[in-house]
């Protein structure tokens, strides 16, 4: 479960870096409010 949020998070990552959010923890908080 921990490598797939993990994996999940670095996806996340990415995607915020191309469009330039300096944080993805919102979005992807938003989609699997897991935390």
């Amino acid at each position: 479960m921990v490598t797939l949020c993990v994996a999940k998070r670095t996806r996340s990552v990415q995607n915020g870096m191309r469009r330039g959010a300096p944080h993805d923890s919102y979005d992807y908080g938003s989609r699997a409010p897991a935390w």
